[in-house]
């Protein structure tokens, strides 16, 4: 795989040495002076003037005008860089709304909502009281409990599967009883995630929901973003240090990060921080992650107490996420 610095001189020409940068004129506004840096220590550019700056994919998509998902296959090491030819007009914006052919979305968005919406009526409710109290036990205040919209089913519940937009078959839509997270992007609904009180799976997506990336509407335009491996992490340390850093989670710690429809969201990030559990899955799923952009760091959540592993048991146990 060719990297950033070759790829940028093949497109620009020989840049100035300046120091630890390369310098070059930057394509992306009137550049009377080389204001454009690229440091091959890092594998990113930066412009000393407009801000422009990314890595491999960024310069692709950004430059060349590639597809966000061809680019990401490019860097991945599927096609020869150096000889990739600019598009004749940027591609479209990828978005993380595309629908599915077997699902009736607006269908499936509509139960969901209604189905959120109640449950986050009930969690207020002396029915929702043993719920409150263990999401707060948890470290979550109420605000961000309501700000997360989180809910509560009082019982299992069954529904037709075509009342949620799915193809008619024999299998109802389980709805399990348990804390209710809803992934909400924008002014849609994409996954509905329940946090069971007992029994595996103890997190389970009802039938019809998407991955993604959760919380991404507050991830977009941070300079430092930090990727944990669940929900519960992730809403606790939005909680600590949200209005400074984005926070976010691709829900699971062997989930992989769909480029074409959420790079968008990273594309102002100047690191990403990746803070998955620490058992071999958390482990292992961090490792991959980071390989997927030269902008990743893996870093380790502390152990304050005996069996922790999480951001969420680093809190509980007097940890100072900020701090840290």
């Amino acid at each position: 795989m060719n990297d950033l610095l070759t790829m940028v001189t093949h497109d620009l020409g020989v840049g100035r040495k300046s120091g630890r940068w390369y310098m070059f004129r930057c394509p992306f506004h009137d550049d009377d002076t080389p204001s454009l840096g690229v440091t091959p220590d890092n594998g990113r550019y930066y412009c000393f003037a407009c801000g422009a700056s990314g890595d491999m994919v960024g310069w692709l998509h950004n430059y060349r005008k590639i597809p966000w998902r061809d680019a990401y296959n490019l860097v991945g090491g599927r096609g020869d860089i150096g000889q990739v030819t600019s598009t004749a007009a940027p591609p479209a914006e990828p978005s993380p709304r595309k629908p599915r052919p077997d699902v009736d979305t607006a269908t499936w968005v509509a139960s969901a909502m209604a189905f959120v919406a109640a449950c986050e009526a009930a969690l207020w409710q002396p029915t929702g009281s043993k719920a409150l109290e263990w999401l707060q036990a948890r470290g979550l205040t109420r605000d961000t409990i309501a700000q997360f919209r989180l809910g509560y089913n009082p019982t299992d519940a069954y529904a037709p599967r075509e009342a949620y937009g799915l193809p008619a078959g024999d299998k109802r839509v389980w709805l399990p009883r348990g804390v209710v997270i809803p992934w909400v992007l924008g002014d849609t609904l994409l996954a509905v995630n329940i946090r069971r009180p007992a029994g595996n799976p103890k997190y389970y997506k009802i039938a019809g929901s998407r991955g993604g990336l959760y919380n991404a509407d507050w991830v977009r335009g941070a300079d430092v973003v930090l990727l944990t491996e669940g929900e519960m992490d992730c809403m606790i340390a939005h909680q600590a240090v949200g209005d400074a850093v984005g926070v976010a989670t691709l829900g699971g710690a062997t989930q992989t990060l769909d480029i074409a429809a959420y790079g968008q969201y990273l594309m102002a990030a100047q690191v990403i921080l990746v803070a998955y559990d620490t058992d071999t899955a958390g482990v292992r799923g961090a490792a991959v992650l980071s390989d997927a952009s030269a902008r990743m760091r893996c870093v380790k959540v502390p152990r304050l107490s005996q069996g922790s592993k999480d951001i969420n048991d680093y809190y509980l146990a007097g940890g100072d996420i900020w701090q840290w």
